[in-house]
């Protein structure tokens, strides 16, 4: 076996924070960061990749006072996380980020796709990214509603993408959100 490495992801003052998740190929890793000059509470959502280095995401709302944590990375790109006033004092809202869109919140992505979405998800909370497919095809995250039940919904993303035998495909991005009940 052999090890490449170890290497600085940030700054000299920057703190690392944390890694949640890389891809397949070890191309994107994500999690979060305490840039310097910022409180050490707040930390940001970032990204890695050689060709970037690091990247801090920001917030939802670019909230000075929020934190964000990337916690989920597909091989396409997508990256789902948190943002927000973390519990006890706040609540978490996730998001999906995606190089075209950058940082969006997922509840409302899922609003605003025309689907047919379950009883109850307009008011309930999205708190948490559970797991996501490699490919970025299917998400699962938590939800919790006003009485503090939870449970969890499956996101399916459908992408209808004609390929030129000819060229690389331009735009990946996702053309249909679906949402169907956790199982089981």
């Amino acid at each position: 076996a052999s090890c490449e490495g170890p290497f600085l992801l940030g700054g000299g003052n920057d703190a690392p924070g944390e890694g949640y998740d890389v891809t397949s190929d070890g191309g994107l890793i994500v999690g979060d960061t305490f840039l310097d000059g910022e409180e050490w509470f707040y930390s940001r959502a970032m990204f890695y990749t050689e060709d970037t280095g690091m990247i801090s995401m920001g917030t939802l709302g670019d909230n000075e006072f929020h934190r964000s944590i990337a916690t989920l990375c597909s091989n396409d790109g997508k990256i789902v996380g948190v943002s927000g006033e973390p519990p006890p004092w706040g609540q978490w809202d996730v998001f999906m980020w995606t190089a075209e869109e950058g940082m969006m919140q997922l509840k409302q992505l899922c609003l605003d796709a025309g689907v047919d979405l379950p009883e109850g998800f307009a008011d309930n909370f999205l708190i948490g990214a559970l797991t996501m497919s490699s490919d970025g095809s299917t998400l699962y995250v938590q939800w919790q509603d006003f009485n503090w039940n939870q449970g969890a919904y499956k996101i399916s993303f459908e992408s209808t993408v004609a390929i030129d035998p000819n060229e690389q495909p331009a735009d990946t991005t996702p053309k249909a959100v679906s949402l169907s009940q956790n199982f089981p």
